[in-house]
């Protein structure tokens, strides 16, 4: 597969296991800067280590960041600026906070 990705600069959020750990490998695969994330530092840093032994040559690294606070957000938007591909894999969208309670309907949907 040949996504044309060479040199493109991608952000996969919640990507150290699963769908987005794929998601990201495959990007770094396809030869795309990588930048993986997860709410802790460990997790980041085993994901970054075996997509390196797997892809030698992978332009891969991360942050250990909480995307579902403001300080979170932050910390990403300045590590990372600018990307060519963003991947939100998070369990609930960026700059999401929360309902007001588990029986709020949408309507009470908080943004920060």
């Amino acid at each position: 597969m040949n996504l044309q990705l060479d040199g493109k600069k991608t952000l996969v959020t919640g990507s150290t296991a699963g769908i987005g750990f794929a998601i990201a490998r495959t990007l770094a695969r396809e030869g795309a800067s990588v930048v993986i994330t997860s709410r802790t530092q460990q997790r980041v840093d085993n994901a970054t280590e075996s997509i390196r032994k797997e892809i030698r040559d992978a332009k891969i690294s991360g942050i250990a960041v909480d995307l579902a606070t403001p300080e979170g957000i932050s910390k990403c938007i300045e590590a990372v600026p600018a990307v060519d591909v963003l991947v939100n894999n998070g369990k609930r969208p960026i700059g999401v906070a929360s309902f007001s309670s588990p029986a709020s309907p949408p309507s009470t949907f908080r943004w920060r």
